[in-house]
């Protein structure tokens, strides 16, 4: 599913201008480049692209670091979860995602809480965001309302 990016700017918590113009300077790769760069085209947003944004977003505010190594860091956990190797013992819940940025600092992040609350928060959006206003001019004959 893709979102529009008031939508997704509405699940992620942040105003639809901080996430085009985050966009638009460190992550096109992640929202795909619009396939036509025109005036008014709508960029929509595939929703495992929310999962870093959400993360970097979360890092940048929490953190007070600038948003490019906020995104550098998110996408790290993010692959440092899917590279960690199943050797924990039966019955112990997700390990925590960590990267090390030093011998004695380490960076986790408890991703299955981030994805349940990027769930609820994306249905919450789509329940919530008004519907696209209508494009282009008005019919001929229409009534104004002004």
């Amino acid at each position: 599913m893709k979102l529009i990016v008031s939508t997704a700017a509405l699940a992620l918590g942040v105003s639809p201008t901080r996430l085009r113009l985050f966009l638009l300077r460190h992550g096109p790769h992640l929202a795909g480049e619009p396939s036509a760069r025109r005036q008014g085209r709508r960029r929509p947003i595939p929703e495992q692209a929310l999962e870093p944004l959400l993360l970097a977003f979360l890092l940048a505010r929490d953190l007070r670091i600038p948003d490019g190594p906020a995104l550098q860091l998110a996408e790290r956990l993010l692959k440092a979860e899917s590279a960690a190797s199943p050797q924990k013992s039966v019955g112990a819940g997700p390990a925590p995602a960590t990267i090390e940025l030093s011998p004695i600092l380490r960076l986790s992040a408890d991703l299955p809480a981030l994805r349940l609350h990027l769930r609820h928060a994306i249905a919450d959006a789509l329940e919530a965001a008004p519907p696209p206003p209508p494009r282009g001019r008005p019919r001929r004959g229409a009534i104004r309302t002004r």
